[in-house]
């Protein structure tokens, strides 16, 4: 699979190949209930006309064409992203190095998709921003300087624009890390083991935010 690439499976199609191409313990990409008999055997039907299975003896295998699966299954996290804004939305990353599998939810309004691409770790950010899930910070590292006692002052509210939950992929949950938004200014919560930090929304920030959600060290579920 290529770097922007889009390819388009129902939640069927997807659970197939990634159970098919990893042997150990990985987390599926899951929004609903897990999918009945039909949907698989139509799924199992699919992925053969369009080259992802091969019949080998008398059972299926995954074609060169679906190798990224074996690499993307076997990633060391997983991580979900739930977002508020522009629309409720939901997707899931495989990651831990320097390649990013985004699994993401499509919904039209005859049927729902995931809709899968590759993209490097560091670009994260920019589809973040580009998708309108969140908005460019305004504040800068030297703004934060000068603001930094307001950090314990703001109340941002409940309202998370961002949620993304750390898992060992096929494993427990290792963190938490938000972006929250409210009558305050816009602030980050990290939460990892029993350690809890807040900053201000810049751009730094979010990337140091970001970094250590992909981070492979393990730590303790909040």
């Amino acid at each position: 699979m290529k770097e922007g690439e889009l390819l388009y499976f129902t939640q069927a199609e997807l659970e197939i190949m990634l159970d098919l191409s990893v042997g150990a313990a990985h987390t599926l990409y899951r929004v609903g209930p897990p999918p009945d008999d039909n949907a698989l055997t139509q799924a199992f039907a699919s992925l053969y006309r369009r080259g992802f299975l091969t019949r080998k003896d008398r059972s299926l295998s995954p074609t060169q064409r679906g190798d990224f699966f074996r690499e993307m299954g076997a990633a060391p996290l997983a991580v979900t992203l739930t977002a508020r804004y522009p629309r409720d939305s939901a997707a899931l990353c495989y990651g831990g190095g320097e390649t990013l599998w985004l699994c993401e939810n499509v919904r039209t309004a005859i049927s729902e998709q995931v809709r899968l691409c590759q993209l490097p770790q560091e670009k994260l950010e920019a589809w973040l921003y580009d998708a309108g899930i969140l908005d460019p910070p305004f504040l800068t590292l030297e703004d934060t300087r000068e603001l930094s006692e307001m950090v314990e002052r703001e109340t941002p509210g409940d309202t998370a624009r961002l949620r993304l939950e750390k898992y060992e992929n096929g494993g427990e949950l290792l963190g938490v890390y938000e972006v929250l938004s409210g009558d305050g200014l816009p602030l980050l919560r990290v939460r990892e083991g029993e350690e809890e930090s807040e900053q201000l929304y810049t751009a730094e920030a979010l990337r140091d935010m970001l970094a250590r959600c992909f981070r492979k060290e393990r730590g303790t579920a909040p």
